[in-house]
Formats: C-alpha cells, sequence, structure tokens
C-alpha cells in the first residue's frame, strides 16, 4: 500500500543546520523535503503553494521568522498548515511570543532530531494538516457562519514546585506533549484543537452531540492520569476541563473568536479545584437519566467527580 509522502519546507540560512535536518528527515520515506535560505524566496513560493507542514527559522535575514508566519497564519490556520518554530533562544518569553503568534510547536537549538521528527508526525497526523476529508471539522466550518459548536475547554494546571524547578522551554515542551496527545483522543470524536495560551486549549466539535462531548472529556482527563503516573510525574501537571455548546459564529483564527459558549467553557474550567470535569446547564439537559447520576450539582454547573 502507497502512502502520500508530506511535503516539508525547511526555511533556514544555518547550513549546519539545513544538513542536518535534509539528512535526516532523508531517512523518511513518507516524507519530501523542499529548503528556502531566507523569507523572501520561500514566501514566492508560498504564493502558489502550500506545504504541510513547515520549519521556521525565528532568525532569518531579511523578512523575519514572524513576519514569514504573519503571512501564513493570513491565509492558513494552525491546523491547515503547521509551522514548527526553531531558535536558538529558548527563553520562556520567546517560546510564549511565538506560540501566541500562530506557531504550533517550539524546538530549540541544537535540534534534537528524533524528538523534531516525533513532533512533526504528530502534526501531520491531525485534522486538517493534510488535505481535509469532510468529516472532520475544518473542511465543512466557513468563515463568518454560524453553527451549532460544542466547545471543551482544558486548563492545564502546572505544579508550582516544578514550574519553579524547570526552565520555561522544559514546561513548554512538556505542555505540547499533552495537547499532542489530546489531539489525537479528540480527533477520534471529530474534535479540532485551537490553543490560545501556553497552559490552555480548547476543542472545537461540529455538532451539539453533548454525550460524544463528555465521552471526550472523561478519555481526556483518564488519559491525563495515567500519563503522569506511567512517567512518575502525576503531580507535575493537572487539568480542569469545562463543557458548553451553543450557537457560534465561526472563525479559523482564534484570538478574534467570541462565543458565550467558549466564554462559558473556560469559565467552568478554571473554577477553584483539581482534575474537575463540569459542564453547563445545556450539556446537562441532553445527558440521559443514567448519564446524569456521575455529576454532582453546582452553583451554576454540574461537576463530574474528581480522578485525582
Amino acid at each position: 500500500m502507497t502512502h502520500e509522502r508530506s511535503t516539508i519546507v525547511i526555511v533556514d540560512d544555518d547550513p549546519l543546520i539545513l544538513e542536518v535536518l535534509q539528512r535526516g528527515l532523508a531517512s523518511q520515506p513518507d516524507m519530501s523535503v523542499l529548503i528556502f535560505p531566507n523569507g523572501e524566496s520561500y514566501l514566492e513560493f508560498f504564493a502558489s503553494t502550500k506545504p504541510d507542514l513547515l520549519l521556521l527559522d525565528a532568525g532569518l535575514p531579511g523578512i523575519s521568522g514572524l513576519e514569514v508566519l504573519a503571512r501564513i497564519r493570513a491565509r492558513y490556520s494552525r491546523t491547515e498548515l503547521p509551522v514548527i518554530f526553531i531558535s536558538s533562544d529558548s527563553e520562556s518569553a520567546q517560546v510564549v511570543s511565538v506560540l501566541e503568534a500562530g506557531a504550533n510547536d517550539f524546538v530549540g537549538k541544537p535540534v534534537d532530531l528524533p524528538v523534531l521528527i516525533a513532533r512533526m508526525k504528530v502534526h501531520l497526523s491531525l485534522p486538517g494538516s493534510r488535505s481535509p476529508t469532510p468529516s472532520q471539522p475544518s473542511s465543512t466550518f466557513v468563515e463568518g457562519q454560524t453553527y451549532p459548536l460544542a466547545f471543551l475547554y482544558c486548563q492545564v494546571v502546572v505544579d508550582q514546585k516544578f514550574s519553579v524547578s524547570r526552565q520555561g522551554s522544559e514546561i513548554q515542551s512538556s505542555l505540547g506533549v499533552l495537547f499532542d496527545m489530546y489531539s489525537r483522543t479528540a480527533q477520534r470524536y471529530n474534535g479540532q484543537l485551537w490553543l490560545r495560551k501556553d497552559d490552555a486549549g480548547f476543542f472545537v466539535f461540529h455538532k451539539q452531540d453533548a454525550v460524544s462531548v463528555v465521552m471526550c472529556a472523561i478519555e481526556l482527563m483518564t488519559l491525563n492520569v495515567l500519563h503522569g503516573a506511567l512517567q512518575d510525574r502525576s503531580r507535575d501537571f493537572g487539568i480542569n476541563i469545562g463543557l458548553d455548546l451553543g450557537d457560534t459564529v465561526y472563525r479559523a483564527d482564534p484570538s478574534i473568536l467570541q462565543s458565550a459558549a467558549l466564554n462559558k467553557s473556560a469559565h467552568l474550567a478554571k473554577e477553584d479545584g483539581r482534575g474537575r470535569l463540569r459542564i453547563s446547564q445545556s450539556i446537562w439537559a441532553q445527558l440521559s437519566p443514567a448519564a446524569r447520576r456521575y455529576f454532582d450539582e453546582g452553583p451554576d454547573c454540574w461537576i463530574y467527580r474528581s480522578i485525582f
């Protein structure tokens, strides 16, 4: 069985980095690599051709990496064209600014090639990064149209002792691994991941199918506990989840999305507590009597039993 090769573009002016990446990716039979030494030459190519994934150097001469990223995000969302930034500056502020500007991931120099390839494969496997199928949310949403959407908002709670003893780049890397796992799980429920901050993200579900969204949320929380136990890091990261649904005007750029349902799900996720799943009144109304017995009533929501 033959598989379509993914087109990988590398934009970097460092000959050593280019050689390392080109040699490393040459061993991947499902990847085809194109190289550009600066942002100008890549943008000429980008005007007519969309790759499947972009490895982008932050310190490009001329047009900077952030400027190239801005041009990309003006046309394609994170799910449509994943971008992994590569930079020697792995300070927390730099990582956060790159992610907030629209990058999907961040890798420091010197590049750990096996880790980079693993991350690339994760991003290429997510909905929307390749030619989308009709069942994927990104292929059916239209900018500016109103849809009944369900929001699953995740907030990862970082243990204070862990955050004090670790560098920002290590925390970012760990959070990236978690959200990669969350994405693969939610993909099976036709959920699409958007990230807003370094410690939070939300999934958009095309249908108001409360049962599927709740099941996805429970699976994510269980996955988080198992991951922590297997890695002996059960106290490093906790996860809180809030669920709500309602009519929403779709925006491809999550930074400008305004939605009462999204705001409600974020509010529920950020309430006090650890390891909590909170559902809104609208989610509650769609659950069967048998499902409702697993939730306790709160002030403005229902709370699934703690799993910590």
